[in-house]
């Protein structure tokens, strides 16, 4: 159970991190 909360929390961070960058080459 953990495991599967550890990575979808990791990967909604590296969605907001695209969506970051993405901002910063605008």
């Amino acid at each position: 159970m953990y495991c599967y909360l550890y990575v979808f929390s990791g990967s909604t961070l590296i969605a907001i991190a695209k969506l970051e960058l993405l901002n910063h080459f605008k």
